[in-house]
């Protein structure tokens, strides 16, 4: 499909310009150009345009594996071999963002209590409300840096919570928080991880941790992301797939953004892996189905 646009709009803009924005080769798209166009079956037709709105849909993160996953979600079977086939014949490839500088937002210099970190990696979680995981990320705007606290369910991968701000303090954390424990109809007795940074170990946190979550707390070892790796893999998710197309103006702006990413794509509409390419959504559904079974 990219290549097709660019052959399309060869008098508005120069091809390698078009290929450079797109993200495909020149060179490939020449060779595309010397192939005599493939003849599809009517299947064949049916499937590539199944494909390419589904290519549209996700911003052009779906690799083969989420494609394949996604067209039998909706009733399109085929080969994955003739799928494969036909993304590369029609040009659908996964958009490569690179990385952009990281900036540290984890203050582990600090005199607050550290908690032992009691997942111990343990990411594979059997039921929803007992383990929750949270993370602090930083969004670059025009007006300035803006952060994004998250809270994650690890059972599901859904993000139940989130907050934005200008300012990097435990207030931040805590509405983040408060919002994830509201949002899961004030549920109690659960596992929170975290990093060992001040906003997770200041007083105001672990209060409401334990006095209205009555939660236990868990945090990562000193300077070992992996140890909190489910929200490591969203935060990079969310800026490949979404933010890091995108000049962001002010806070504002971000939340927007995020709101879209997080409620719209990230929970309802993303295949995962982890959940055997189910949504979070889904995956939380079925389990409440499968309970009802079992009584």
């Amino acid at each position: 499909m990219k290549y097709m646009f660019i052959t399309n709009h060869r008098h508005c803009w120069p091809v390698r310009l078009q290929c450079h924005v797109l993200q495909v080769s020149a060179s490939g798209y020449y060779a595309w150009l010397k192939r005599p166009e493939p003849q599809l079956s009517d299947d064949e037709r049916k499937l590539v345009r199944a494909m390419r709105e589904i290519d549209e849909k996700s911003n052009h993160t779906f690799g083969s594996r989420r494609m394949y996953k996604e067209l039998r979600r909706g009733n399109l079977v085929a080969g994955r071999h003739k799928m494969c086939r036909l993304m590369r014949e029609d040009g659908i490839r996964v958009k490569r963002t690179p990385r952009r500088a990281c900036v540290q937002t984890t203050d582990s210099q600090h005199q607050h209590p550290v908690a032992d970190n009691r997942l111990n990696r343990n990411f594979t979680v059997k039921a929803p409300n007992t383990v929750w995981a949270a993370d602090i990320t930083i969004v670059p705007t025009n007006g300035g840096y803006v952060y994004l606290a998250v809270v994650m369910d690890l059972f599901s991968r859904r993000i139940i919570g989130w907050h934005l701000s200008e300012t990097i303090t435990q207030q931040l954390t805590i509405t983040a928080l408060w919002k994830a424990w509201k949002n899961r109809s004030y549920a109690t007795g659960m596992l929170i991880h975290s990093d060992r940074g001040s906003q997770y170990a200041a007083t105001g946190y672990r209060q409401f941790l334990t006095d209205y979550c009555k939660a236990t707390q868990s945090m990562s070892r000193k300077g070992n992301c992996w140890d909190n790796a489910p929200l490591e893999s969203f935060f990079a998710t969310l800026k490949t797939e979404e933010f890091n197309d995108i000049n962001f103006v002010d806070l504002e702006h971000v939340q927007r953004q995020a709101a879209h990413y997080i409620e719209n794509i990230y929970n309802r509409r993303r295949l995962h892996s982890t959940l055997e390419y189910s949504t979070p959504v889904d995956f939380e559904n079925n389990d409440v189905r499968n309970q009802k079974h079992l009584h």
